[in-house]
């Protein structure tokens, strides 16, 4: 559910980054690493049972966050997805991931991993007394706060050096057709159903977006 944001999140972050650095260099390497493992690279940073941990505290004190968590995982947020794989950006988006080598069915595999499953969060006892904690968005940014920001930053300088697929995928992105892409996601009318959308139950992937460009320092 959440993997087209952290998809999309990613993506949208190393253009920001990728658009501030003047010249790349790296290595060559006869067995340099695929993008996809570039990618895995960075989800293995990811304190996944932390993450996990603070997903069941929230879900369990915050009716905002479990409303918004339960209507991600709904028939109908399932069907607008559905819907939205047609929108030309995001096959774009899609056709210029897998022809740079990221697989992206098994990338998600590895994101689905942060994702609390139907039995686990039908086992978590809810606090009824109506706890606020500030819903999803605060959620998300107290994730963010639990990501090693320097190994996360390191990891990407290291990889621009010496990864041949990282740094052209980086070269790709600073193109004209993907240098500004979180504009061009927000000139697309379907994400823009799907951003009002998610907004009216309670998610800001704006505000998500402003708080990663911050974890990035821009």
């Amino acid at each position: 559910m959440f993997k087209i944001f952290a998809i999309l999140t990613f993506v949208t972050n190393c253009a920001i980054c990728s658009s501030h650095i003047d010249s790349i260099n790296h290595f060559q390497n006869e067995n340099e690493n695929s993008l996809y493992k570039d990618f895995c690279d960075f989800i293995d940073i990811l304190p996944i049972d932390d993450i996990r941990n603070l997903t069941k505290h929230f879900y369990a004190n915050d009716e905002e966050m479990r409303e918004s968590y339960d209507y991600l995982r709904s028939d109908g947020y399932k069907l607008i997805l559905d819907r939205l794989s047609q929108v030309t950006i995001l096959k774009k988006f899609s056709t210029f991931l897998n022809d740079t080598g990221v697989n992206l069915k098994e990338f998600e595999k590895k994101i689905e991993r942060i994702v609390l499953t139907n039995e686990e969060t039908d086992s978590i006892i809810v606090n009824e007394n109506r706890s606020n904690l500030g819903g999803i968005d605060a959620y998300f940014n107290e994730c963010l706060l639990i990501i090693p920001q320097d190994e996360v930053l390191t990891t990407f300088f290291a990889k621009m050096e010496q990864s041949n697929a990282f740094s052209s995928f980086l070269e790709k992105l600073s193109t004209s057709d993907y240098a500004d892409v979180m504009t061009n996601l927000q000139q697309s009318q379907g994400l823009q159903i799907l951003y009002f959308d998610l907004k009216s139950h309670g998610i800001d992937i704006l505000e998500w977006g402003k708080s990663v460009k911050g974890f990035f320092g821009y």
